[in-house]
């Protein structure tokens, strides 16, 4: 490569993405240090060209990362502070904790956080100044359930889930003792078939409306044996919406081997606090079931000549989409005509002609129990 190309190069990047780095910069390290974590991470780019892969946006998000890790290391280590929320319930233990932030770009949301079991696991420190950074997210979550001696939190009859999020800066020192009247109450019941070594779980995920994604990073809930009545508690204060996953697993009574699938996906539902809602789960009749247009990565869609299917075939009696996919027959049809077909359940890729048509329709024809 000459020099003059290794510039043009250089400088492509730095135009298509300086804007991404920075604003990532600005959510790990705030604005008071972004210029400089930019142009470190460029220096070391430039002095590294032969590294940096075709596709240089993530290379250059974790050349970043590393930096302010490096660099700002001690600042981070001397503002970072604890949060500490407590539930009404007194034999709740905290058994999950999160933070998480959220940046819009001009090419999407980039974000990210850090899990562990409590809040002293989890620390946050706001770097640079207090001016709110337009299009920042961040958000602390929390669940308690009741645990047993061994310390398994499986048979807890209940659970409390607790989310709070702040807009333009990042959140440190989060301090709330919750109430019973901020909370909704959610009773389940999630059926089973007659295999013994099923066992279920129910986890939740939240977000404000107007957010860029959900942000979070680890799938917080608790598994149960089946079939289960369990009662979960959620605040509702914000604004907050939250979206419940049923998820199945299965032991192997051979080897004791488990496997776990995600089972269906509930709506997002904005819960008013002090009102009580019943809800079953994994209820037959179960079958295929049309996403709606938040279900995550599901439906179909057109790229060129290619269209791309995911259906749920494995959706509950109460409508809600699953997201496994298992043997079967998917077709698609244009203008009545098969033009292509899949040997899985629900999913495919095809190729259609280029040219005007009516709407293509695909169909899950079969399947396997």
């Amino acid at each position: 490569m000459t020099e003059r190309d290794a510039q043009a190069r250089f400088t492509d990047w730095y135009a298509a993405h300086r804007a991404q780095v920075y604003a990532y910069a600005v959510s790990r390290a705030g604005r008071q240090y972004a210029d400089d974590v930019v142009s470190e991470t460029f220096l070391i780019a430039w002095r590294r060209l032969d590294a940096v892969p075709a596709d240089p946006l993530p290379w250059l998000l974790g050349v970043a990362r590393n930096v302010v890790r490096d660099r700002y290391r001690d600042e981070v280590r001397r503002l970072a502070t604890g949060s500490a929320i407590g539930v009404p319930r007194s034999g709740a233990t905290q058994v999950a904790a999160q933070f998480t932030y959220r940046i819009q770009t001009p090419n999407g949301p980039i974000g990210g956080g850090q899990s562990g079991r409590t809040f002293d696991d989890v620390r946050t420190g706001q770097l640079g100044g207090t001016t709110p950074v337009p299009g920042f997210h961040s958000s602390v979550d929390g669940l308690w359930a009741q645990v047993g001696a061994d310390g398994d939190a499986s048979g807890s009859p209940n659970t409390y889930s607790v989310s709070h999020h702040e807009a333009g800066r990042m959140i440190s020192g989060y301090r709330r003792q919750v109430a019973p009247a901020e909370l909704a109450t959610i009773e389940t019941r999630t059926v089973s078939g007659e295999d013994p070594a099923l066992t279920g779980g129910w986890y939740a995920v939240n977000r404000v409306p107007g957010e860029p994604g959900t942000g979070q990073v680890v799938l917080m809930g608790a598994a149960f044996p089946l079939p289960a009545t369990r009662t979960h508690y959620v605040n509702t204060d914000g604004g907050l919406q939250w979206r419940a996953v049923g998820r199945m697993f299965w032991t192997d009574p051979a080897n004791g081997d488990q496997w776990s699938w995600w089972g269906v996906l509930g709506p997002w539902t904005g819960y008013q606090a002090g009102r009580t809602y019943r809800e079953t789960w994994g209820a037959a009749v179960a079958g295929p079931v049309l996403p709606g247009p938040e279900d995550w990565g599901m439906g179909a869609a057109r790229g060129g000549d290619v269209v791309a299917v995911r259906l749920s075939p494995y959706g509950d009696g109460a409508g809600r989409p699953g997201r496994e996919i298992g043997e079967g027959t998917t077709l698609l049809y244009r203008d009545g005509v098969k033009v292509g077909e899949s040997r899985v359940a629900g999913q495919g890729e095809f190729t259609v002609p280029a040219a005007p048509a009516t709407p293509l329709r695909p169909a899950a024809s079969s399947r396997c129990r």
